[in-house]
């Protein structure tokens, strides 16, 4: 490796889907529709959990969720065709330590947008197997994200 290259002082260790709930109106008139969904018909709205810092067996790691809720309205706009929500928690180990900076913007800003693509994908195997076809779901800037929210990370590490 050159001198110029980076190593990251945090691991991707896993992550589990750990929710999945997605609720249809059962109407003929829905059932039978098999038209694209488009883009204004869809809204999405995405939180990240105050992730948690532990220590197992000896190895500082970061336990982090994030989720997302959709709605997807019927033509007529006057009801939702169909809600669902989603949610992924990662863990993730560090390397070596971090200064509290680097800790506030891997943990807040960075973990969520490694974990995001996982959910996207999830999503949307799901919808399209559950026959709403292909959903292009909007990007979320995950970067700006953690200044716009109150996301702490809480320090389960104190021994009592």
């Amino acid at each position: 490796m050159s001198k110029s290259s980076m190593n990251s002082q945090l691991q991707f260790v896993s992550y589990k889907i750990d929710k999945i709930d997605v609720r249809m109106t059962n109407k003929m008139e829905y059932l039978v529709d098999i038209s694209s969904i488009p883009p204004e018909r869809c809204h999405l709205s995405f939180r990240v959990a105050n992730p948690g810092k532990y220590l197992v067996n000896g190895k500082l790691c970061y336990l982090c969720n994030i989720g997302t809720k959709i709605e997807i309205k019927a033509p007529s706009g006057a009801e939702n065709m169909m809600t669902g929500e989603f949610g992924i928690s990662g863990i993730f180990s560090v390397l070596e330590e971090m200064d509290k900076a680097t800790e506030e913007s891997m943990i807040k800003t960075n973990v969520p947008a490694i974990l995001m693509p996982y959910l996207r994908a999830t999503m949307t195997n799901i919808l399209s197997n559950a026959g709403f076809g292909t959903i292009l779901f909007p990007l979320i800037n995950m970067y700006e994200y953690p200044q716009k929210s109150n996301v702490q990370i809480l320090d389960f590490t104190i021994q009592q």
